[in-house]
């Protein structure tokens, strides 16, 4: 799917995609100061880490359990995707507006005249920028995050977005009703020339990813008496034996 033929897929359903408003850093403290709500994982569905891949891999972002916004939808607190130069600070990302554009296509965020890097949104396999996404009601918690590829971004703009080959900040981030960013998830991925039919392929960074099956807290403390137990019940059975032996 071309840029054309995404622009006038975003008109036919009267989406407005988001655009961004990227303050200029010039070592300036931002006005507001979002949460960092730990780092993601580039994943399958079924949860096992994809380290790298080409334009057509599918993945998804995994967030950390429980992962929320500070308010649901009702109070105006939305999800959006993000792809961004890493000279960007995301304290100084503002998501909303109207308009269908970006630097890079649907969706995507504008920097201000204080910057230059590339920003956009995600797509979904279906060529579907992500943005402005409900959270799970009462909750605010992210939910409903789709299988993602790369097909609409290529070195030369032919599939659909111009993406320059480099290090970005991918992730997903919460917006509060003033279009602020309000908590964000955020890794990196670095885009290398290659032979993919988009010119391009991706590696997560660090590659491998760690960990790639995380262990919530309250399985982890089970686990470890569990195991310091049994390393107890071991030592006595041998203090006993060695008893015996000597008695």
């Amino acid at each position: 799917m071309n840029k054309a033929t995404l622009s006038r897929a975003a008109a036919r359903t009267g989406v407005a995609a988001f655009v961004g408003v990227l303050v200029s850093l010039g070592g300036t403290t931002p006005a507001w100061a979002a949460t960092n709500g730990g780092t993601p994982l580039i994943q399958d569905h079924p949860g096992h880490n994809i380290n790298m891949g080409g334009s057509q891999t599918t993945w998804t972002i995994t967030l950390p359990p429980g992962a929320a916004c500070s308010g649901d939808t009702t109070h105006n607190f939305t999800v959006w995707s993000f792809l961004l130069d890493p000279s960007y600070n995301l304290n100084n990302v503002v998501f909303g507006g109207v308009g269908s554009g970006g630097m890079g296509g649907d969706g995507g965020p504008i920097p201000n005249t204080g910057g230059s890097g590339f920003a956009n949104s995600l797509y979904d396999t279906g060529s579907n920028a992500y943005f402005a996404k409900a959270t799970a009601p009462g909750t605010g918690q992210v939910i409903g995050i789709p299988s993602f590829n790369f097909a609409n971004f290529s070195v030369d703009g032919s599939a659909g977005v111009a993406l320059p080959t480099g290090p970005y900040q991918i992730g997903i981030a919460c917006a509060d009703g003033t279009n602020h960013v309000d908590k964000y998830w955020a890794t990196n991925i670095v885009f290398s020339p290659s032979n993919d039919p988009n010119g391009e392929s991706w590696q997560t960074s660090p590659n491998p990813q760690v960990p790639e099956f995380p262990i919530p807290l309250s399985l982890a403390l089970p686990l470890s008496a569990a195991v310091l137990g049994g390393g107890y019940v071991v030592v006595r059975r041998r203090r006993s034996n060695a008893t015996v032996g000597t008695a």
